[in-house]
C-alpha cells in the first residue's frame, strides 16, 4: 500500500513539474521574452537550466525561488504556474474587467441575435405584404382600365349619376396602393440598413476585442 502511494505521489509530482514547465514557457512567451533574456532576468547565467525546467527534463523538483521570481517577472499568479488557475493575469482588477467584457459581449450577441430574428420575421411579413399590395395594385390598374373602357363605350358616362364619384374613388384607390408600395420599399431598405449596421458593429466589436 505504501509503495502504491509513493508511486502515485511520484506521478503526481512529475505531472506538476511538467505543468509548471509548460506554464513558465507560456508566461514567458506572453511577455514576448526569449529564453535567454528570461533566464538572465531570473538569475541564471545561461538558458540551459531554464530550458530544462520548461521541458520538465528534471521531474524531481522545480526551485521555489524560480516560481516566485517567474511570477513577478511574467506578472502572473503562482496559481497559474501551478496549473490551479487558467487565468494568467495577476491583477484581480484586470481579470474582472476581462470577464466583464466577455459577459457584455455574450449579452450583446444574445440581443443582436434576438434583433436579427425580429428582422427576419419582419422580412417574412414584408414579403407577404408585398404580394398583397402587388395584387391590389394589379387589380386597381385593371379597374382603371375597365373604367376607361366603359367610359369610352359609354360617352354619356360622365353624365350618369355617381359616375364622377366612381372615377374619383378609383383614382384614390390607385394612389393609396402606390403610396403603400412606396412605404414598403422604404421599410425594406431600412431593414436592410439595420441588418448591415448590426453586422458591421459585430465585426468592429470582435476586432477591438481581439486586436
Amino acid at each position: 500500500m505504501f509503495q502504491k502511494i509513493s508511486l502515485d505521489a511520484k506521478k503526481e509530482q512529475a505531472a506538476l513539474v511538467k505543468t509548471i514547465g509548460e506554464r513558465l514557457k507560456d508566461a514567458r512567451e506572453l511577455c514576448n521574452l526569449s529564453q535567454q533574456s528570461a533566464a538572465q532576468k531570473l538569475g541564471y547565467r545561461n538558458s540551459s537550466k531554464l530550458a530544462k525546467v520548461e521541458r520538465a527534463t528534471d521531474t524531481n523538483s522545480v526551485p521555489l525561488w524560480l516560481i516566485m521570481r517567474a511570477a513577478k517577472l511574467y506578472e502572473v499568479s503562482v496559481d497559474y504556474l501551478f496549473g490551479l488557475n487558467e487565468d494568467w493575469e495577476k491583477s484581480a482588477r484586470l481579470t474582472i474587467e476581462r470577464q466583464t467584457g466577455l459577459w457584455l459581449h455574450e449579452q450583446w450577441e444574445i440581443l443582436r441575435r434576438r434583433d436579427l430574428a425580429v428582422l427576419q420575421s419582419l422580412y417574412a411579413r414584408t414579403e407577404t405584404l408585398d404580394g398583397v399590395v402587388a395584387e391590389q395594385l394589379t387589380l386597381t390598374k385593371e379597374l382603371k382600365d375597365a373604367l376607361s373602357s366603359f367610359r369610352y363605350l359609354n360617352p354619356d358616362f360622365d353624365d350618369y349619376r355617381g359616375g364622377n364619384r366612381l372615377v374619383s374613388v378609383s383614382e384614390k384607390i390607385q394612389d393609396a396602393i402606390l403610396k403603400a408600395e412606396s412605404k414598403l420599399k422604404r421599410f425594406r431598405q431600412e431593414c436592410r440598413i439595420a441588418n448591415e449596421q448590426s453586422n458591421l458593429q459585430l465585426k468592429l466589436f470582435k476586432e477591438e476585442a481581439h486586436p
